[in-house]
């Protein structure tokens, strides 16, 4: 009787050691990104791609014109190939439509309408940005606007 609970412990003992090591050896892996396109900047006289993990990863060709969105105001690490800033934290990993230039330097959208919103804080973008997919079309062309507290404000135009 001892002997059928020894082998039924060590059938118990060596699932649970192969079942440990298959977990240990799937989560140890290195996980490869694919290049998720998250935005693009404009370099050395050219258009680039970046990643959501700020690496720029492409280049547009002279042919392709569906650049949008377009970040400015960053800087670029020429060395390891990336894009640097802390304000990347608040640019929303999808960004929506109706978005064409997001200045960080500057603070300000401008949507496909050539509408310019301004905002107060950089904390404002992820905000502004879920107000303008639904606004743009109904904003003035070449007109500037204010999004303050959720609001879009016509300021000059």
């Amino acid at each position: 009787m001892e002997n059928r609970y020894v082998v039924v412990l060590l059938i118990f003992l060596s699932f649970f050691f192969i079942s440990a090591y298959i977990l240990h050896s799937e989560s140890s892996t290195t996980q490869i990104y694919d290049n998720i396109y998250w935005f693009s900047i404009f370099y050395n006289d050219r258009f680039w791609k970046v990643n959501t993990l700020g690496k720029i990863y492409d280049l547009y060709e002279d042919e392709e014109t569906e650049v949008v969105p377009i970040l400015t105001g960053l800087s670029v690490n020429e060395s390891l190939g990336i894009v640097e800033g802390t304000v990347l934290r608040y640019i929303p990993y999808k960004i929506k439509e109706g978005i064409f230039e997001i200045n960080l330097a500057e603070k300000y959208i401008t949507t496909y309408n050539s509408a310019i919103v301004y905002v107060t804080d950089v904390t404002d973008i992820p905000v502004c940005i879920n107000a303008l997919s639904l606004t743009w079309r109904y904003l003035d062309p070449k007109v500037s606007y204010l999004f303050k507290n959720g609001k879009i404000y016509k300021i000059k135009g």
